[in-house]
Parts: C-alpha cells; structure tokens; sequence
C-alpha cells in the first residue's frame, strides 16, 4: 500500500502580541469575520502587511464579482482546489479589467493563493501550484525581445556573476517567488558588481576581444547601431536619436504635453517641436476636407516607406575583392614588414615575446605601436571602401 502524500504546510504562524494588520478595514467585512471567528476557535491566521492585504483584496473583489456571475458560492469555488475554475476565472479577469501584462496576472495568482489560505487555514496543493506555474511561466515572445532583465541575465552568465554557481539558465525559469515576498533577489559576486554590462570591444592580434572593465564608449556604440541599420539595407542611417525621436513621438501621442517633457527632461514644448515632432502628418485630411472614404491602409503604407528595406543598397560586409585589395594596400603591407621585423628582432635577442616585455621594453613598445597603427589603418581603409560603394 503506498504511503499518503504529505499535507500542505500550514502558512506561517502569526505573533498574537503583534497588530494584526487583518483586522483593518482592507478586506471586506465577511472576510474579516470569518478570520475573527477562526481566531476565536484558536487559529490565528498570517499576519500580511498591509501593502500585501491590498493585493489580497484586489483579487478579493473580481473573485467575489466572478462568482456572483457565474451564481456560485465563492467560499466552495475558492477552496475546491480546481485548475479549471481558477483558470476560467483570470480569463474572465483578463477580459473585464484593464490590467493585460502576464506579470500581473502571475502577481494576482499568488495573491488567490494567500486568499485561500485564509479560509482553508493551509497552504494550496502542491500539485494545482504547478498545474498552474506551467501557465505563468513562459512570458510572451513580444515581451522577451524588449525584456532588460532577460539581457542582464544573459550578460551575468556570460561574465559567470551569479553568486550561486549551480544556477543555470533551465534552473531560473523554475524559480519560485513566495507568497510572502515581491521579489526574489539573486545576488552578484562582489568582485563583479562594479563591471559594467556593456562593456568595450577591442582589437588584438588575435582578434577582437571584451574588455574587462572599459563601458562600452557612445562611438562604439553609434557605429554598431549604424552597420545594423545598412546590413537591415534601410535608406538612412539610424542612430541612437532615432529611438529617442521615436519614443518622445510615441509619448507625446499617448501622453500629455507635461508627461512628454517630464519623460524627455525638457523644459518646454519648443524643442520638441523643432526638433523631434514628426514631419509625416498621420491624419486622412482628404477624409476630412474632401470627405474621401477613409484609406487607412494607404496611410499606413506612406507612413512606412522611410522604414523599408533598400535592396540595391550595399551590405556593410566587404566582398572578398575588396578585403584584397585593402591587404595589397602599399600602407598595410609597409606595416606587416616593420611587425615582422620588430617581432623577429624581440625572438633573437629574448626569445618570446612575453620575454622581451621586461628585457627590452623598447622593442615590446615599438611592437605594440605598430599593431595599433595597422589596426587603425585597415579599419579606415575599410570605412572608406564602405562610404564608396554606398555613395
């Protein structure tokens, strides 16, 4: 005969001496006195603060309002433990609130949890938490492109910065936050904590390396921005003022004329105006002058034609052709004999190059001086073999 599984924990105990924070007017008054009758029989329920007990009567007032609807107890749907009518139940939350972020709703199903605590006096089962976990676990595809706590994730693995070395990246998304917490803090080593996320790429002879502890300089990353946006083939370069011309466009129409330049720290409407508010008028005037049938989907089509792709423009990548002959550049090649001769020269008098550092300084310097010259020199060769194939 197999053995019974476990009952689910009770919630933690409460401090009788303390106030207990239930007993305020946040919750509604049957509530209240079903929780004042259970601490008459002996049971003192948790002791949640009150920003917790206003999540718990948030969710208190749809569960309530749902029940009445579907003409329900909502004491017995609450405690029956059953994934479909808790399901049913943020479905219908979801379509009548105004609240849409899955986030939320992964906020609003630990709070049902911490409510049927208090009537049932226990924990939920084990087993309805995940049935339940597996839905609130994957965020929508749309939400993890624009999701920074999924890059700086990324990034500490890459710098190996997690505190806890068993975590890994299958391991965070079975991660739990607890009812009786926000938030759920992993910590840093402290070794780390003062390397930036975006940190500077430079050349080696070797080839290109992260550098350790150098943020990533504003040209460097305005130059990246610019060769994503010629490989994507767009007619004009984009740089970081597009995104910031982009979103004060996006806030000024969803947002008042205050909020805009709280968001953007101007102090007026003049700058935006001459500087950021588009010249593309998003409005059917031929609708509203020449009372025209509206053509929404033209609107739209002449409102991207800036964003499309520009096949005959030249890919940013350089031809096999165009890489030779920047190696057969009479510089480059002048270059690689004064490397080769100086790299020979620290061989014969110290033997390697690590060798020749403490030895003969002069020698490491004058190599050293030479990489960078030709690194700087290829790179400009090729940024000009670039601006001539787009022109």
């Amino acid at each position: 005969m197999e053995p019974s599984p476990p009952s689910p924990s009770p919630p933690p105990s409460a401090n009788p001496n303390e106030h207990q924070y239930w007993t305020d007017p946040i919750l509604c008054d049957e509530t209240r006195a079903k929780l004042e009758y259970y601490r008459s029989l002996g049971w003192l329920p948790p002791n949640h603060k009150p920003k917790t007990l206003e999540g718990i009567a948030v969710v208190e007032r749809y569960w309530r309002k749902y029940c009445l609807q579907s003409n329900a107890d909502y004491e017995k749907y609450l405690l029956s433990e059953d994934q479909a009518i808790y399901m049913n139940f943020f479905d219908w939350m979801h379509k009548t609130s105004r609240e849409k972020r899955l986030q939320s709703y992964d906020e609003y199903w630990r709070r049902l949890k911490q409510y049927f605590s208090l009537f049932a006096r226990r924990r939920m089962e084990p087993e309805v938490q995940e049935q339940m976990r597996r839905v609130y676990r994957i965020p929508p595809p749309c939400e993890l492109a624009y999701c920074p706590i999924l890059q700086i994730i990324s990034y500490a693995f890459r710098d190996k910065a997690f505190a806890n070395t068993t975590l890994t990246p299958e391991l965070i998304w079975q991660l739990q936050v607890p009812d009786y917490r926000t938030s759920l803090p992993l910590y840093w080593k402290p070794e780390v904590l003062d390397t930036p996320l975006l940190r500077h790429v430079h050349s080696t002879e070797y080839g290109l390396e992260l550098h350790q502890s150098l943020p990533m300089a504003y040209t460097s990353s305005r130059e990246a921005l610019r060769e994503l946006g010629r490989d994507a083939k767009f007619e004009d370069d984009i740089g970081h003022y597009n995104y910031r011309r982009w979103t004060a466009n996006e806030v000024n129409r969803h947002f008042t004329s205050q909020e805009r330049q709280r968001v953007l720290g101007q102090s007026g409407d003049e700058v935006y105006q001459r500087h950021y508010q588009s010249h593309f008028f998003q409005g059917d005037l031929q609708n509203v002058v020449l009372l025209r049938p509206p053509q929404k989907h033209l609107l739209q089509a002449a409102g991207s034609m800036l964003r499309k792709r520009d096949l005959s423009a030249p890919s940013s990548v350089l031809t096999e052709e165009q890489r030779r002959a920047i190696c057969q550049d009479p510089r480059i090649l002048e270059l690689r004999r004064a490397k080769r001769e100086a790299m020979e020269e620290m061989r014969s008098l110290a033997g390697t190059k690590k060798k020749a550092q403490n030895l003969f300084p002069h020698l490491y310097e004058k190599h050293e001086s030479l990489c960078k010259e030709l690194s700087q020199l290829r790179k400009t060769l090729a940024k000009d073999t670039k601006e001539t194939a787009r022109k």
